[in-house]
């Protein structure tokens, strides 16, 4: 680090005893504004900020839509299930906060986070994209006979 290396190339009065204070300091400040300089960061990235309570929500969502399917079809057992499927997302919602807004516990954020992105990768965006697919299909079609419509 070069503002280390400045601090030793530097002369200072009162020996290594007195300088070894004030590189503790140094040191301490360096750790400090580091931390600042990550937590700015990740508050930068507003998309992946948002990403792992809005797929925990959609999966909330979608466990109580299915335990209300399964439920209408008298299949209790696989309803209850689908309801376990509601809790857990809501208690990782949760520890999500708790860890976003106190900064401890960094190392469970990430796992959230990765367990999250793992979700929308594998499950919830392909499901996005062919949705998104057949909407800008549908659109296209209905511009394509509008058109023809107002020509004839």
């Amino acid at each position: 680090m070069l503002c280390l290396e400045q601090f030793f190339e530097t002369p200072k009065m009162g020996g290594d005893v007195f300088s070894a204070e004030y590189m503790k300091k140094l040191e301490i400040m360096i750790d400090e504004a580091y931390e600042n300089f990550v937590k700015r960061n990740e508050s930068k990235q507003l998309m992946n900020a948002y990403r792992t309570p809005a797929v925990l929500c959609l999966v909330m969502v979608l466990s109580y839509i299915l335990s209300t399917i399964l439920d209408m079809f008298g299949i209790e057992s696989l309803s209850q299930t689908a309801v376990l499927g509601l809790y857990i997302p809501l208690l990782l919602v949760g520890l999500w906060v708790y860890v976003r807004y106190t900064g401890q516990l960094r190392s469970v954020g990430t796992i959230i986070d990765n367990f999250t992105s793992a979700i929308w990768d594998q499950a919830l965006q392909p499901i996005y994209m062919k949705l998104l697919q057949r909407g800008l299909e549908q659109a296209v079609n209905i511009a394509g006979t509008s058109k023809k419509k107002k020509t004839n």
